[in-house]
């Protein structure tokens, strides 16, 4: 098989990107997928950041009393549901 007939395409689940990036050669079939790493790399802190508040928030709902979550207007059973919810899970 010749490398520069060959078509592959890789798929963008990136903001920025719009669509599937069609690629003819794998020069540009692997440089298409640095960019696309590259701008995963860029947003992975954020995320990251993210998914630890979302554990910390949790792990504070899951030992707050009944008086303060009643207080706060959530019922024992909704703070549960919130708090079963893995961290990755808006």
């Amino acid at each position: 098989m010749v490398t520069d007939e060959c078509i592959d395409t890789i798929g963008s689940t990136d903001r920025h990107s719009k669509g599937v990036i069609t690629c003819k050669t794998w020069k540009t079939w692997l440089k298409a997928g640095s960019i696309l790493l590259a701008d995963d790399l860029v947003i992975l802190p954020g995320l990251l950041r993210t998914w630890q508040q979302r554990a910390r928030d949790r792990h504070q709902l899951r030992h707050l009393s009944y008086r303060l979550l009643r207080d706060m207007g959530i019922s024992r059973a909704r703070a549960r549901t919130e708090w079963r919810k893995p961290f990755w899970r808006a």
